[in-house]
């Protein structure tokens, strides 16, 4: 019984744990990939833990902390929109630079082509 509690108490430090790094975000892409590697850890460690602990005490532990769940998820699911939106800025972005690129490819090599017309022809 005093193991299942440690084991209960480890899965409860650990929801914080993300709970927290969660709530900290500053609210970049850098960042928030940082916190969703950390996370997943974190959440193989609880998954192990569950494996360990009575499935009665862990659907009572689970129903207690599912508020809790639930905004871990919410908060998850917004860190993966702020990456998207980030991948989608970097994507704008390197379009335009490749746009430009072309452009100037594509003056230069008009420039440094000779063309001559014939007035016979």
């Amino acid at each position: 019984m005093k193991e299942v509690q440690e084991l209960l108490n480890q899965k409860e430090n650990l929801i914080l744990k993300i709970t927290n790094q969660l709530i900290n975000w500053d609210n970049s892409a850098y960042d928030a990939i940082s916190i969703l590697e950390g996370n997943d850890r974190r959440f193989h460690q609880m998954k192990k833990l569950d494996s360990k602990i009575p499935d009665d005490q862990l659907m009572s532990f689970n129903e207690r902390y599912k508020e809790h769940q639930l905004r871990i998820l919410n908060l998850q699911q917004e860190l993966m929109k702020k990456i998207e939106e980030e991948k989608i800025y970097t994507q704008e972005q390197l379009s335009q630079i490749d746009n430009k690129q072309k452009v100037v490819s594509n003056y230069i090599a008009l420039k440094n082509k000779s063309i001559f017309i014939e007035k016979d022809y």
